[in-house]
């Protein structure tokens, strides 16, 4: 398990890089302890490439949301801090259910993966130089040492760059989504 302080850069990371998606809106507090229940949790896994104290960029995963969701509420009062400012937003409110009903939905009945990558992010100085990559197969081979055959991941239909990475490494698409009311997504596998 990676030091709380790799789980407060990675979460900051994340609200820098993937600032299209919803949450980042509920800022580096929740991140930090997202991360830190992905990192601690036996069916989840955090993937983290460094270089001399700096995260250069990390991917997560998960057999299941909903566990993930369980680790959290282990830090019921940093999770209600970090989480505090948002329950005054009602729209922040409808997005979080919206993202604990996708998380316990196993895809709607859909024939997927219950593996799921869950976000996949690197530092803007070293796009372009294949940490991406080398974070997608370190993720590949993590399932494949646990017999896990594929995994599923869900992109919001925006995110053009998101999908050419995706092909590239070889996902397939394979449906679409609705995780936020009125937003679409496409699944790979």
């Amino acid at each position: 398990m990676y030091p709380p302080a790799v789980h407060k850069r990675v979460a900051e990371l994340h609200k820098q890089s993937i600032d299209q998606g919803f949450l980042p809106v509920l800022g580096v507090r929740f991140l930090t302890i997202l991360y830190w229940a992905i990192d601690s949790d036996k069916d989840s896994v955090l993937i983290v490439e460094e270089s001399e104290g700096e995260v250069l960029g990390f991917v997560s995963a998960s057999l299941g949301m909903r566990c993930v969701v369980k680790r959290m509420l282990h830090r019921p009062l940093s999770l209600f801090c970090a989480l505090f400012p948002s329950l005054f937003r009602i729209g922040r409110i409808i997005k979080i259910l919206e993202v604990l009903r996708y998380a316990s939905s196993s895809h709607s009945g859909k024939e997927l993966p219950k593996a799921e990558l869950l976000s996949i992010a690197v530092t803007p100085s070293f796009r372009g130089k294949k940490v991406s990559d080398r974070l997608y197969d370190k993720l590949k081979i993590h399932f494949k040492n646990k017999n896990v055959p594929a995994f599923c991941i869900t992109v919001g239909s925006k995110l053009k760059n998101a999908h050419s990475f995706y092909l590239r490494m070889g996902a397939l698409p394979s449906g679409n989504i609705e995780v936020h009311s009125g937003a679409s997504s496409f699944i790979y596998v």
